[in-house]
């Protein structure tokens, strides 16, 4: 958020209007901005947290052991969007989110590819979906490792990880109420899915005890303060490291390599055409000089 001419204070008190769901057009009314500038100042702080979630968050830190999954349906104009969302259930971090307008597994993917970024190597962890169908198959996408079965050239085999639980939930529901829950292990066994869900007991309790306000980052280890607005927007993320780009290899002739045929040096061809006319008027005062045209 470097490089804007207004005032500090008066960027994060927008932004932070626009996070907590502030009408556009009071913003614009109250500040007396123009409906541009709100909007480009929305899209750039959302790219630059973009930016701060990856560069601390998804950095393979967050010791989870129980990650809760689900979905929202949200309504726009003509438009109907699906928001899915990952919790860590042990520190109540959310970590990760992916919007499309479709409900596939391409969203699913693209969820728990982020979520496969928070989470360190391989360990016991269990996850709690909804009855959708794409999940079992895009969390087992997400959690496998390569696995070198045998000795030299070769692909090595793609394995999930031996720990990886997942757990189904789902609501019946009759006129708006739920009636029925149904509960299954969709991979894993019961055993090990009730020992995760042992060893994460009493987390909810862990804020309370502590003795001081504590975010979910500050559970998951992430930060040891609570951030303000104005150290989110102004936090510098260290740019990649730069890879010099390997050279382009040379494509193979098909067939036999040929040597270049060896041209001989001749006298330049004679230009085809008329010459222009300073050509012309140039070799004319060249012959009177010499004296070429006699009376």
């Amino acid at each position: 958020m470097e490089g804007l001419r207004t005032e500090e204070e008066t960027v994060m008190k927008v932004v932070a209007l626009l996070s907590y769901g502030c009408p556009l057009q009071a913003i614009v009314f109250a500040f007396g901005l123009d409906e541009r500038t709100v909007a480009a100042w929305q899209k750039r702080a959302g790219a630059h947290c973009r930016r701060v979630h990856i560069a601390v968050v998804e950095q393979g830190k967050v010791k989870s052991q129980h990650i809760q999954a689900d979905e929202i349906r949200a309504k726009g104009r003509k438009l109907v969007i699906w928001i899915a969302l990952a919790m860590d259930v042990t520190t109540r971090l959310w970590m990760a989110g992916a919007v499309s307008q479709q409900r596939d597994h391409c969203l699913i993917d693209r969820l728990f590819q982020h979520v496969r970024a928070c989470c360190p190597l391989v360990q016991g962890l269990l996850v709690s979906t909804d009855g959708f169908a794409a999940y079992p198959k895009s969390i087992v996408r997400a959690f496998r490792e390569k696995v070198k079965k045998q000795a030299g050239r070769g692909r090595c085999a793609l394995e999930a990880w031996p720990d990886l639980c997942i757990a189904t939930v789902i609501k019946h529901t009759k006129k708006k109420r739920v009636v029925e829950i149904t509960r299954k292990v969709a991979r894993g066994t019961r055993e090990k899915a009730k020992e995760l869900l042992l060893m994460i007991k009493g987390c909810a309790e862990f804020n309370t005890q502590v003795g001081y306000p504590t975010t979910p980052a500050m559970a998951a280890t992430l930060t040891d303060h609570i951030w303000s607005i104005r150290e989110l927007l102004w936090y510098k993320v260290a740019p990649a490291p730069w890879v010099q780009a390997p050279p382009a290899k040379l494509k193979r002739s098909r067939g036999r390599s040929r040597k270049p045929a060896e041209v001989e040096q001749t006298q330049p061809k004679r230009p085809r055409g008329r010459p222009p006319k300073y050509v012309l008027a140039e070799g004319l005062a060249a012959a009177r000089t010499a004296g070429a045209f006699t009376n």
